[in-house]
């Protein structure tokens, strides 16, 4: 049942300071450095300053700074808890409730968007609208009053696209959603709350934008022409300076190659990919080629903390060296971090 909501979270999500700023590494795509082990212990979770959630089998698990505990733990094989996201004050989560039933007329998949004081439990804020439909990847507003996503609808439309999902956003106040762009998935906001970086049309042209929401510009970033596909969770640095997102491909380095629609829009394996929010600068963070994986960014910008199947690892932005810090990793995984490391490398965990 475990591998099967997993292949449900893939359906959903995938298919159907400053010292990120002008510290930043430089744009020739140059390899980034090879995963480096730094601490292997199946018994250990992440092992970063602050507070870590993340997802465990169909439960959520707290750590801060080393202590562990079951934040939310699943009542059967039949649900999970995904997609944790830290509010920005880290006194709140909003996570996925997913659930599968089996019955005599097929299998029924279910999800809402919940979120929870760290010490009591999570109350439903997004129910999907229809049958057929799933909402996903919550992330909070700069000022915590409302919460981004996705809502899917697994039925195709007149334009040829297999499935629907808008970009929404919930206050948590009234309740009252609305969508804020169409034919788009995995929302993200600027610190500042001005921009608007999601997965523009994932189910047809598949590219990643961003959207002035106080002008209504729309700017795409990344295309299936740059050489890289199936975009992934995109995010906003703490500063603003860059979106860091998972991605497959080899980039704009290999772009003038002809690629088949069949493989530039495969599940392949992924890595962390740096951009601008104006387009520049794009290059590769990481090296690890994961599958699926989810990544959070420090609060301080200088790492980004990766979960993939096979580990999780930690990559220094400036310097894009990846270290692997546990292993083995989690099948679809998903986390939040809210921490940094010591500015001495030699206190590193």
């Amino acid at each position: 049942m475990r591998a099967l909501l997993a292949a449900a979270a893939l359906l959903v999500a995938g298919s159907t300071t400053a010292a990120c700023g002008s510290d930043a590494p430089p744009t020739e795509q140059s390899a980034p450095s090879p995963p480096q082990t730094l601490t292997v212990d199946e018994g250990k979770a992440f092992g970063v300053p602050g507070l870590s959630i993340y997802s465990v089998g169909g439960d959520l698990q707290l750590e801060r700074n080393g202590d562990l505990r079951k934040l939310v733990v699943a009542p059967s094989l039949n649900v999970s808890y995904l997609s944790p996201r830290i509010s920005p004050d880290g006194q709140a989560v909003a996570y996925v409730r997913l659930a599968i039933f089996s019955g005599s007329e097929g299998v029924t998949v279910l999800s809402d968007i919940r979120v929870a004081g760290l010490d009591d439990g999570g109350r439903v804020v997004v129910t999907p609208r229809g049958e057929g439909s799933f909402v996903w990847t919550p992330q909070w507003s700069p000022d915590q009053e409302s919460l981004v996503y996705a809502h899917q609808l697994n039925q195709p439309d007149d334009a040829g696209r297999a499935f629907q999902v808008n970009a929404e956003r919930v206050n948590l106040t009234t309740g009252e959603s609305e969508i804020l762009v169409t034919n788009a998935r995995d929302p993200a906001l600027s610190p500042d709350g001005r921009l608007l970086v999601f997965v523009d049309d994932p189910a047809l042209a598949h590219k990643l934008s961003v959207l002035n929401l106080e002008t209504g510009e729309r700017t795409p970033l990344l295309t299936l022409s740059d050489g890289l596909a199936v975009f992934r969770l995109p995010q906003f640095s703490p500063d603003g300076a860059w979106i860091a997102v998972a991605a497959s491909g080899e980039g704009r380095v290999v772009s003038s190659q002809p690629k088949s629609a069949v493989h530039s829009r495969s599940n392949g394996v992924q890595d962390v990919w740096l951009i601008r929010p104006d387009g520049s600068g794009l290059h590769r963070l990481t090296g690890v080629q994961e599958d699926q994986p989810d990544f959070a960014w420090s609060q301080d910008g200088r790492h980004i903390l990766l979960r993939g199947t096979f580990g999780s690892y930690l990559a220094e932005v400036s310097t894009r060296r990846t270290q692997t810090i546990l292993v083995p990793g989690e099948l679809h995984g998903t986390h939040d971090w809210r921490g940094s490391l010591p500015a001495d490398p030699a206190e590193a965990p």
